[in-house]
């Protein structure tokens, strides 16, 4: 079993928490209180994203061994039912939603920052 590190939803909107020996995807059975396939399709819903707007001068800040690091966002990811979620890239281009860190102190737009 391998456990799984994205949120990532069956199609009854049950959260994937493992993938069995064979790649198939697992939910907990609050009936049974044991791992079940999943129902498919997935739903991941950074996958939902709908349009990318700009974020200029907004940044992630994260806590990197008790200091603070900034990230400057390269956009706001526009979900499907409107809400938004705030995007970032690393050194090899992946992007990714900025929440799904689990050091993530904060999103800041630079105007809130003292100097």
């Amino acid at each position: 079993m391998i456990p799984n590190t994205r949120p990532l939803l069956d199609a009854h909107f049950d959260y994937v928490v493992a993938w069995d020996d064979n790649g198939c995807a697992l939910v907990v059975s609050y009936r049974s209180g044991r791992l079940v396939p999943a129902v498919v399709p997935l739903r991941d819903d950074d996958f939902n994203i709908r349009a990318i707007t700009h974020a200029p001068d907004w940044f992630a800040v994260y806590d990197i061994g008790g200091k603070e690091e900034r990230t400057p966002l390269i956009g706001w990811g526009v979900r499907e039912d409107g809400t938004v979620v705030p995007l970032e890239t690393d050194s090899l281009g992946e992007v990714d939603n900025s929440t799904n860190v689990s050091n993530l102190l904060r999103i800041e737009h630079d105007s809130q920052v003292e100097r």
